[in-house]
């Protein structure tokens, strides 16, 4: 039996978020008939599926597909605020590319880009490991809080390891 393995499943995550949402590009967003956005990625025997519902706040789940079974996923909720300022979306999207590959949920504890001297301010704090997690994202304009995200997940694979 092929069973994935936790460093087999962080490299894919890696690369799936890399190449779908946090991509930055809209034409690897596919709008949904129910209202929902969705974007995808496959590789070998896993496929990645990113879904959620909204816009300034919303909802949704990452999947990743071993073999055509699910077998890791992550929920989440969150809300950016009308005070997000303009070039936030990019921001955020750069960020999420930095995940470290032992926590390849959202992106690195703390992410500030030079050019921006401290304006906007990434931070992500979690506990748990890829088999059961939970976590808070947010995104700081000028020291005030104008994106916020929590989420959860962990194997859903028997046997996975």
């Amino acid at each position: 039996m092929n069973t994935l393995t936790r460093d087999a499943l962080a490299a894919f995550l890696m690369v799936a978020k890399a190449e779908t949402y946090a991509a930055d590009d809209e034409r690897r967003v596919r709008r949904l008939e129910d209202g929902g956005s969705e974007a995808g990625f496959a590789r070998g025997e896993l496929a990645y599926r990113d879904r959620w519902y909204g816009e300034a706040r919303f909802a949704g789940q990452e999947l990743v597909f071993h073999r055509g079974l699910p077998a890791w996923a992550m929920s989440f909720i969150g809300a950016t605020s009308p005070e997000a300022p303009p070039d936030f979306p990019h921001f955020h999207k750069r960020a999420l590319r930095g995940a470290p590959a032992e926590a390849p949920f959202r992106g690195p504890p703390i992410y500030q880009e030079p050019s921006r001297e401290g304006s906007l301010v990434y931070v992500n704090e979690w506990t748990g490991d890829l088999t059961w997690f939970r976590g808070v994202e947010r995104v700081f304009s000028d020291g005030r809080e104008v994106y916020r995200l929590e989420y959860h997940g962990g194997w859903l694979e028997p046997g996975a390891n």
